[in-house]
């Protein structure tokens, strides 16, 4: 009996040194990291949350019930927030060796208390089962409330999502009718400053017309006492023309032996004679003559520059 008790308890020894060497082997969980097998943080300030059974990260804070910013679809579920660390292990684990210490016990006083043990193992046992059987119950309930939740959650951001582009569409829809109608009164207005526009135009044009008419009527009456005063100016100047013309013959005449035969390029309306044998003096106009071997009534001479470029009436003049 004593040498089965110590077997027993170099067993525990071992388990025990065999789990310190696994814990000193896994290292603390930096950020973004899952703590549930290390169960310790290496950033200052933070300890291991648990999500659920799959996942647990070191955060400063948690909220139970909470989700987390950084979770994204389709993980952007409630954390339970249950703090796992390495003396709840070691609790767990000074549970075990207390059982089995028990058990090591029961061992030993097996033939003295074996009746009574008996019993009470038997209590013990019913009510370990009904205890794990009531926390399964627990756990599974617990499970399914989150799943339940979990799927709550979902349906809604899938409804809110098909609201939200309900929303959107019936927004497009508002704003496509909302500038069809500025639209409408746009050209409304546009036609009704086009109409305004054409009005004031065709007032302008009708003003216009109107001031052309008084202007034309006022035209025709000066027109018609211009032409008066022209008949009776044309008399006058008909007369002073007629005693202009007995003078110039007269002074011309007086002159003509005075002056000499023209050359070539110089008038000859004075002269009436030409140096150039071949040529003649031909009348251009009253105020120019020029010799010319021929002239044709109506021609323009080609060295006439601009604006002496006129027709010549070929009128020759001469002294007989």
């Amino acid at each position: 009996m004593e040498g089965k008790a110590a077997k027993t308890k170099d067993k525990e020894e071992d388990k025990v040194e065999t789990d310190e060497n696994q814990e000193d082997e896994v290292a603390c969980a930096g950020d973004g990291e899952d703590c549930r097998t290390s169960r310790c943080c290496t950033k200052e300030g933070t300890q291991c949350y648990s999500k659920h059974e799959w996942w647990a990260a070191c955060l400063t804070e948690c909220n139970r019930g909470n989700v987390s910013e950084f979770d994204t679809p389709p993980y952007n579920t409630p954390w339970s927030c249950n703090v796992v660390s390495k003396t709840e292990e070691k609790a767990d684990e000074n549970v075990e060796e207390d059982e089995e210490d028990k058990d090591a016990n029961t061992e030993e006083n097996k033939e003295e208390d074996k009746e009574e043990n008996k019993e009470e193992n038997k209590e013990d046992k019913k009510e370990n089962k009904e205890e794990s059987k009531e926390e399964s119950k627990e756990e599974s309930k617990e499970e399914s409330r989150e799943e339940n939740k979990e799927e709550s959650m979902e349906e809604k951001a899938d409804e809110k999502a098909e609201e939200d582009e309900e929303d959107k569409d019936a927004n497009t829809e508002e704003k496509k009718e909302e500038d069809k109608e500025e639209d409408k009164d746009e050209n409304k207005e546009d036609k009704k400053e086009n109409k305004d526009d054409s009005k004031e135009q065709s007032e302008e044009e009708s003003k216009k017309e109107n001031n052309e008419e008084s202007l034309e009527e006022k035209a025709d009456e000066k027109a018609e006492e211009q032409k008066e005063d022209k008949e009776v100016t044309e008399d006058e100047n008909a007369k002073a023309e007629n005693k202009k013309e007995e003078d110039k013959v007269e002074n011309e005449e007086k002159q003509e032996d005075k002056v000499a035969c023209a050359d070539e390029g110089e008038d000859c309306s004075k002269s009436r004679c030409c140096t150039q044998e071949g040529t003649q003096c031909y009348s251009k106009d009253d105020w120019w003559a020029a010799c010319l071997t021929w002239c044709n009534k109506g021609m323009l001479y080609e060295f006439d520059n601009t604006p002496y470029d006129t027709p010549w009436s070929c009128e020759v003049m001469s002294k007989a």
